[in-house]
């Protein structure tokens, strides 16, 4: 594994992410939840988990999250 993609995924690259990313997924589950009907969401490189976080609030009762080492398995609450 490289070392430069753990100086890449600091904590100040997620705390500078984080709202960004969390108000993007909130618009996009928003605008697809009346046309598709789903309860689960699986994301690959979801990072600290904000999509999941979105999926959540908007009604899936199931979501699964993968990430690389980086991340240390940390999610937002």
């Amino acid at each position: 594994m490289s070392k430069n993609l753990f100086k890449t995924y600091d904590e100040k690259f997620y705390e500078y992410n984080i709202p960004g990313s969390l108000r993007s997924a909130k618009i996009f589950f928003n605008i697809i939840k009346d046309r598709y009907k789903f309860d689960s969401v699986v994301d690959f490189g979801c990072g600290r988990g904000t999509w999941l976080k979105a999926a959540l609030e908007i009604g899936a009762t199931t979501v699964h999250g993968y990430d690389g080492p980086w991340n240390e398995g940390k999610l937002i609450d």
